[in-house]
């Protein structure tokens, strides 16, 4: 009797002892697993899915890739380097010698996804990014084939982020707003709101090359001080709507309206706005190459045209996202 008492009080103990025995090798095989995971190899695995080839090539560079906690990545140095089809005609501004890519950079990304959504299907993916001093928050929700997305962003140094290269033109300020969207099924079906304010805006440097809409010449733009911008869009059935758009800097004073009929994918968007430009007496008058350039303007039929008697200039934006269209405006 004594015997099988110690035999069944034993038998517990091993158990224990090999329960432990095999949580501590679960755990250090993860440990070893996590730390030895050649994330080199999956950050160029991801940079390679990422980019694609053709006419609107984009690349994609990552820094460095490390874990996060269990599900999630940090990603640093990140590059998206767009290549702009060949057809100078369509941009706003570009250099004489043709459009150069859009770059897009972000100096920290860190991407968490939540687990336990994913037992139900769903994903969800929480955002922090770092652009200079600037930090963008925010979730990336997927249920089924519907998305939402919910972004806030302060302080972002537009230069730093190089939004300039998709206007082909040097671009300063710093950027604060936020992204609501609802994106169902149907794209055309998508609803939300999109706030965007940059502060201390500057448009050229005085080196850099540019040509206006129906100006086979290009020539250099002295700095433009357009103060604050600020832009609202209200988005309903898939058609985003200028309700803001204003700018009152010391050389540039900027309204606009219009709206964006959006498209999947997004680069096919298809943008209608019309923009009025008045730039102050003071600018026009900022050096002789200032002088020289609205010289050319007025000489311009169509800018002509464009011109309204107290100075003020129309231009109208359309084409799409991938191939931006300026003209004068009437």
């Amino acid at each position: 009797m004594v015997e099988s008492h110690n035999l069944r009080t034993r038998l517990p103990a091993k158990l224990m002892l090999g329960l432990l025995y095999a949580v501590f090798f679960s755990a250090v095989f993860v440990t070893a697993l996590y730390w030895t995971f050649p994330y080199d190899r999956l950050r160029d695995f991801i940079a390679s899915k990422l980019s694609s080839t053709g006419a609107d090539a984009t690349t994609v560079e990552i820094g460095e890739l490390a874990p996060v906690g269990l599900s999630g990545v940090r990603v640093r140095d990140l590059s998206v380097v767009r290549a702009i089809p060949p057809d100078p005609t369509n941009a706003i501004a570009a250099n004489v010698a043709g459009p150069p890519p859009s770059e897009l950079r972000l100096s920290e990304v860190t991407a968490q996804l939540a687990l336990l959504p994913l037992l139900l299907g769903n994903q969800h993916l929480a955002l922090d990014a770092l652009v200079g001093k600037g930090k963008l928050t925010g979730t990336l929700e997927r249920n089924g084939d519907a998305k939402q997305i919910a972004l806030t962003f302060t302080a972002l140094d537009v230069g730093a982020l190089g939004l300039a290269s998709f206007i082909s033109l040097p671009l300063d300020g710093l950027a604060s707003g936020s992204i609501d969207l609802q994106i169902p099924v149907d794209p055309t079906k998508t609803t939300g709101k999109i706030n965007l304010e940059i502060r201390g805006v500057r448009v050229g440097d005085g080196k850099t090359k540019v040509k206006p809409p129906g100006m086979a010449a290009g020539f250099t733009l002295d700095e433009i001080d357009a103060g604050k911008l600020k832009l609202a869009l209200d988005v309903r059935d898939g058609v985003a709507k200028l309700t803001q758009c204003s700018a009152d800097g010391n050389d540039l004073k900027l309204t606009g309206k219009g709206q964006v009929r959006l498209a999947d994918p997004w680069k096919r968007s298809r943008p209608e706005l019309d923009v009025e430009l008045n730039f102050t007496p003071a600018y026009k008058n900022k050096s002789d190459r200032t002088k020289a350039m609205f010289e050319l303007l007025n000489m311009q039929p169509d800018w002509q045209r464009a011109t309204s008697a107290d100075g003020t200039l129309r231009l109208h934006i359309g084409g799409t996202f991938l191939a931006i269209r300026g003209t004068p405006g009437h």
